[in-house]
């Protein structure tokens, strides 16, 4: 049963709890069910992982002093403030690929062109 976030708010920690514990069984029943063939429609399953996940997150709010309520997300993430990060050169070495000009490969095509 999908109880809306109305209706969890109102409930305490102990009925959240309870409420908690009823999901679990009823998701293991339903992945018995399943796992037999005997359910009708999956998505209770997804139904009922849903409704644990709601009820945990009333649960963890309820334990969060001062985080009763979800801030919103900030409109300028830090990164895009900041601005974009300098470029740092490369250092030549021994793990740097020797670059290779484009001009022998184009001359063993036209010799290939010229040889039939």
């Amino acid at each position: 049963m999908k109880k809306s976030t109305s209706e969890l708010k109102e409930l305490s920690k102990d009925e959240l709890h309870l409420r908690e514990q009823e999901l679990y069984e009823e998701l293991f029943n339903l992945r018995v069910r399943h796992s037999t063939g005997q359910l009708e429609n999956p998505i209770q399953l997804r139904r009922v992982r849903k409704d644990i996940a709601r009820v945990k997150t009333f649960l963890r709010q309820s334990e969060i002093p001062g985080k009763a309520e979800v801030t919103p997300k900030p409109e300028v993430s830090p990164k895009v403030a900041a601005g974009p990060k300098p470029k740092v050169p490369r250092k030549a070495g021994a793990d740097s690929k020797p670059k290779v000009s484009r001009k022998a490969g184009t001359d063993a095509k036209k010799k290939r062109a010229s040889k039939p």
